[in-house]
């Protein structure tokens, strides 16, 4: 059956990236540079690049000296973005069923032992469209993961109401927290008893929830939201966290730990300014383990932004012309060293699971142009993705792909 199925779908994949996009019409090339040569930063990012890499190699230092080298039972994970469910009704077509098994495969090959999945509140919500599909999709995903022996890692949010991030067009105008609480206590019990992950994390990144939904979500409201969730609920095997970015006010963690009976706490990383990684992460660690808890990172990227660039109170999340950035191949190193420096974070604080999120950057990259970052995020993402497909297809991985699983092994 799955022999027919790849024979049937072939034409249609070689036109559709493994994240689901379809693959652009360009002049330009999207190989990136030969294995080996360093592609040259641009004179606008010289910069940040520079910004960026010292401080990759302040933290590197840092955990040279503080951490003993013992290693963890941490689970490497990462996110399986062409299974987010903020690509709405594109996960439902026979051909993403086809490129997210054959991805699982390829990132099985690369060494993860883990697996995470966005599914986000409100798709399988019973009023939602064709939630029951989106449910059969993630049980689908949930047996294929377990399949290969991998740990399962479900991260549930919200989905973006912003169309370039997301098509599905969520509207939560006159959502109510009471509302979200109900309807999220249900969506969570059904992802426990019908897709039943290892790890499930139900809710971080606050500031995030706030701009795409409206509602408060202060401390106590996201406490709340928590404890609400967690209240008589048969959690079965799965152990649950929730958390917030780094960039959170980490009185969102102190509660989470001292009036929550969460599993673990789930820390985000994105910027790398300030005290924003070990600082912040030994701070919640220490949270975490004086209340008996656990210690995770459901998503992290390294934010190719200057501290210039970063303000207070700023969404990260929402910052699409930011994260186009991220596919252009000259950040290659940088993002090298800052696999390296979450993976010694993770053994360093004995973390249940890290989950670098973009995906992509494993398998592919894009030479650098003015004429391609200048089309947008949409447009850049679709192009890195089709290269993505291409090179999953091929076996073949980026050096951040192969320092990602020389990590993972241990090399």
């Amino acid at each position: 059956m799955r022999t027919l199925l790849a024979i049937l779908l072939a034409l249609s994949l070689v036109l559709v990236s493994g994240c689901g996009a379809q693959e652009p019409a360009s002049d330009e090339g999207t190989g990136g540079n030969e294995a080996g040569e360093l592609a040259e930063v641009p004179a606008d990012y010289q910069d940040t690049y520079a910004e960026l890499e010292e401080k990759l190699e302040e933290l590197d230092a840092y955990l040279d000296d503080h951490w003993d080298g013992e290693t963890s039972d941490t689970v490497f994970s990462v996110e399986l973005v062409n299974a987010n469910s903020n690509r709405g009704e594109a996960l439902l077509k026979p051909y993403n069923f086809l490129a997210c098994q054959r991805t699982l495969e390829s990132l099985k090959d690369l060494g993860v032992t883990g697996i995470t999945l966005s599914v986000q509140y409100p798709v399988l919500n019973p009023d939602f469209p064709r939630s029951s599909d989106y449910l059969m999709f993630y049980r689908w995903l949930a047996l294929e993961t377990r399949s290969l022996g991998l740990n399962l890692i479900v991260e549930t949010t919200t989905i973006f109401p912003d169309p370039e991030i997301s098509p599905l067009g969520v509207d939560y105008a006159g959502l109510t927290l009471d509302e979200y609480m109900r309807e999220k206590r249900a969506m969570i019990e059904t992802v426990v008893t019908d897709i039943a992950p290892d790890y499930l994390t139900v809710e971080n990144e606050p500031g995030t929830q706030r701009a795409n939904t409206g509602l408060d979500f202060t401390v106590a409201d996201q406490t709340a939201i928590v404890n609400h969730i967690l209240s008589g609920l048969d959690r079965g095997e799965t152990k649950i966290g929730a958390g917030a970015g780094s960039w959170d006010d980490p009185a969102y963690f102190e509660s989470l730990a001292a009036n929550t009976d969460v599993d673990y706490l789930d820390i985000h990383f994105y910027p790398i300014q300030g005290d924003l990684v070990i600082d912040r992460a030994e701070r919640v660690s220490e949270m975490a383990r004086s209340h008996a808890k656990g210690l995770a990172v459901s998503e992290a990227w390294l934010y190719k932004a200057s501290g210039s660039e970063l303000s207070p109170g700023q969404d990260i999340a929402m910052a699409a012309d930011t994260f186009a950035r991220d596919a252009f191949d000259f950040w290659t190193p940088l993002d090298q060293s800052f696999l390296e420096v979450l993976v010694k974070l993770s053994h360093y604080l004995d973390m249940e699971f890290i989950s670098p999120f973009w995906m992509q950057y494993l398998f592919a990259y894009l030479p650098y142009s003015p004429t391609t970052e200048g089309r947008g995020y949409a447009w850049v993402l679709e192009l890195v993705n089709s290269q993505t497909w291409v090179n999953i297809q091929a076996g073949n991985l980026t050096p951040t792909g192969e320092t990602y699983r020389e990590l993972i092994m241990g090399q």
